[in-house]
């Protein structure tokens, strides 16, 4: 028992854990509890402006320099199209990714309307993150494929 009080340590369990799984052990004044998690992927930057409505099954985000984008459907069966208003021209970047982080699809989006095709992806939860070229100013939004 001496041996494992120094292995022991103990550990936090915070908002970033989706489920957990532990124990402790009580021996007079000695008590050695531990927990196992798994922890949430992290996305870079989940934007709180990601909106979405059960009736129009859009996500709206604003940019940090006023543009305001707008990706629908969220819960789609096709292609997303994504639609960027703006008085000035820009130039931004789509990428969608997987559950796990790994880059599926990368577009460039110059005009007011875009769409991306998601025939090729499997039935799923996807992060779409739009960006701008210096990958400063970024927002996610989540599409649902069916």
């Amino acid at each position: 028992m001496l041996c494992a009080l120094p292995c022991s340590f103990s550990q936090d369990v915070s908002s970033d854990v989706i489920s957990t799984s532990g124990g402790s052990i009580v021996l007079e004044d000695f008590v050695m509890s531990w927990t196992i998690g798994e922890n949430i992927i992290d996305f870079s930057q989940i934007s709180p402006d990601v909106t979405t409505s059960s009736e129009s099954l859009s996500g709206t985000i604003k940019m940090n320099n006023g543009i305001l984008i707008k990706v629908y459907p969220v819960v789609t069966t096709g292609p997303i199209t994504i639609d960027i208003e703006s008085e000035d021209s820009v130039e931004l970047n789509a990428g969608l990714f997987n559950m796990k982080g790994s880059l599926l699809k990368i577009k460039k989006l110059n005009s007011d309307k875009e769409d991306m095709e998601l025939d090729h992806l499997a039935d799923g939860m996807y992060m779409l993150r739009i960006a701008d070229n210096e990958l400063k100013d970024m927002k996610i939004v989540k599409i649902i494929k069916q």
